[in-house]
């Protein structure tokens, strides 16, 4: 039970103030205790940057990158500066984050009781793994399945270690995450398979830790329109649900046509189990929660990204691209309000906001009529849920 209490302990002092602390050794970060984290790729600034902040002290922990450019695993490895349940201040623990599929790795496996695959840095000869271009991984990303069934590639150093979820990080509530949204395409010899029921009951212990605020991100490229777009929830969800497919066709709040030239609409969708595609179902259909408007159309499941900032980029380079992710991972435009008032705060004050990033070509949506009126970078589906698994 070890590493549940710990994990445990982990979410706890997350938001706590940290001290200082010795920058860890390679060798300390590849003997110590070990706590696997799996599920949101949303959340994925805002995680590391609270393991980093209140776990660690701010300056002095270790990342190592599980795959490059995207990043979808990686390892933090620091030494504590919290005394807190099981875990002990000056102790060097080793933190696994698996985001690479977003919140259905955070909820399946932990319902089911089944191990993933984690990044592997016992063969790692440098802490410098971040700029390391001695190996590759393979198999991350929209298009590729091998996340569905675990089947992703290495070259030394870096290897891959099964092991089950301490921590599962879920954008919203895992009973969300059935239906339409359920994760049908993963392997049930890998995940398993669980009922509704049994993702609604996934992990033995819950704590919120988080919030999260989704927006809908466009393309800029779109032939005269002007933006940002201002768009009524009605009409954005006629857009996911495949009902409108030509930018010709949207109206904006005031009924006018966002353009005339014929711009086909290219929704970049997560994959079914993804948190930030069941928020936005909800949202602006009603999936799972009574709604009969219908579900995100999905023409090409096979090529549906596996996190966000898969879709984000491809979104930025798509001329006529629609996505839908959480707003601190906006990296260029700032944050607007969603009931027609002026933008908000620069994505600088947000919770692992980053504004240096290169989703230059993409632009925030006012959704008419929706938020909190005056509060600057709010948007749909404020949420954000933890939950772990029994481990022995």
């Amino acid at each position: 039970m070890r590493n549940l209490h710990i994990a445990a302990a982990v979410v706890a002092t997350l938001g706590a103030a940290a001290a200082n602390a010795a920058t860890p050794t390679l060798a300390a970060c590849q003997g110590a205790s070990q706590i696997y984290v799996a599920g949101s790729s949303a959340a994925q600034t805002a995680i590391v940057n609270a393991l980093s902040d209140t776990l660690f002290s701010p300056l002095n922990y270790v990342v190592f990158v599980g795959s490059k450019p995207a990043n979808n695993m990686i390892t933090v490895c620091g030494t504590s500066v919290v005394t807190s349940g099981s875990l002990t201040s000056g102790t060097t623990y080793l933190v696994n984050y698996r985001f690479e599929g977003g919140s259905v790795v955070g909820v399946l496996p932990v319902a089911t009781h089944k191990p993933i695959k984690f990044l592997d840095i016992s063969l790692f000869t440098t802490t410098d793994a971040v700029l390391a271009t001695t190996y590759t991984i393979s198999g991350f990303g929209g298009g590729a399945n091998n996340r569905k069934d675990d089947t992703f590639t290495a070259t030394s150093p870096a290897k891959f270690q099964s092991h089950t979820v301490d921590i599962g990080i879920s954008d919203v509530e895992p009973g969300l995450l059935v239906g339409a949204n359920y994760p049908k395409f993963y392997s049930t010899t890998v995940f398993g398979s669980a009922t509704a029921s049994q993702m609604a009951g996934a992990g033995t212990a819950r704590a919120a830790v988080f919030q999260q605020s989704f927006g809908i991100f466009v393309n800029t490229q779109i032939p005269g329109a002007t933006y940002p777009l201002k768009l009524s929830k009605a009409m954005i969800g006629q857009i996911l649900r495949g009902e409108v497919g030509d930018w010709n066709q949207v109206v904006d709040v005031t009924g006018t046509p966002v353009t005339t030239t014929s711009t086909a609409i290219l929704v970049k969708n997560r994959e079914t189990g993804s948190g930030s595609r069941a928020i936005t179902d909800v949202y602006f259909n009603g999936t799972n929660c009574g709604g009969k408007a219908g579900s995100i159309a999905d023409p090409t499941p096979a090529s549906d990204f596996s996190s966000t900032g898969d879709a984000l980029k491809s979104a930025n380079s798509t001329i006529g691209a629609l996505a839908y992710a959480s707003l601190n991972n906006d990296q260029n435009t700032p944050f607007t309000s969603f009931d027609g008032n002026a933008p908000g705060a620069s994505c600088a004050g947000q919770i692992g906001g980053q504004c240096s990033g290169t989703n230059n070509q993409l632009s925030v949506v006012w959704v008419d009529g929706v938020g909190t009126g005056t509060t600057p970078g709010t948007g749909f589906g404020v949420g954000g849920n933890a939950n772990w698994s029994q481990l022995v």
